[in-house]
């Protein structure tokens, strides 16, 4: 028995590895589908970017450099010091506001990434300002999550609009089976982090 518990012990860890392993694995193979998002699908096409074999999504390359880029300009130049909080939060979603545009009309080319422009834009001031307030970083950062849970809320429009989309497919939305998202499901599969079996 004493031999036998001492196996059990070894053997765990090195079970517990190799899980971590295989999911560390599952997201180097899925981080080219997360960087685009969409479906290897010729009605998504439009919605990526192609640079060699890489796919971009076109959204969130136009805005979280955007974003990025906007706050680093704040604070090179201290505007957060010439200007109060709630101008900066309010100016940022009237900015952010426009994404409203592309929930409800659909678009694509230079209106629709002026729009992702604007959202990045947006999304900076409102870090910006809500990172200014004059109060505990806790509650600072409480604000700025319940405003990601806002914003997750809204982005379940567009799933809907892509299940809308992909429900007009011979496939019929049936994201397993689809080969638009073969390589995804067969590496996933392969690593034993999915079942496609009907």
């Amino acid at each position: 028995m004493g031999p036998g518990k001492n196996i059990d012990v070894e053997k765990k860890p090195y079970s517990e590895w190799n899980e971590m392993k295989n999911a560390l694995r599952s997201i180097k193979h899925s981080l080219p589908h997360i960087l685009s998002h969409h479906p290897h699908c010729k009605y998504y096409d439009k919605d990526v970017l192609h640079i060699g074999r890489t796919r971009l999504c076109w959204g969130c390359i136009v805005t979280y450099p955007t974003m990025f880029l906007v706050i680093f300009l704040i604070m090179f130049f201290s505007l957060q010091d010439d200007f109060p909080w709630w101008q900066f939060t309010i100016t940022g979603m009237i900015f952010g506001s426009f994404e409203f545009i592309s929930l409800w009309r659909k678009g694509r080319g230079l209106r629709h990434r002026t729009i992702k422009l604007f959202l990045g834009i947006g999304l900076a001031l409102i870090f910006v300002g809500i990172f200014s307030i004059p109060i505990h970083l806790a509650f600072r950062i409480l604000i700025l999550a319940q405003l990601y849970l806002i914003a997750g809320f809204f982005g379940s429009f567009r799933l809907l609009a892509m299940e809308k989309k992909c429900k007009k497919c011979s496939w019929k939305g049936n994201w397993n089976r689809c080969p638009g998202f073969e390589k995804l499901n067969s590496k996933l599969e392969k690593n034993g982090l999915t079942n496609r079996n009907d």
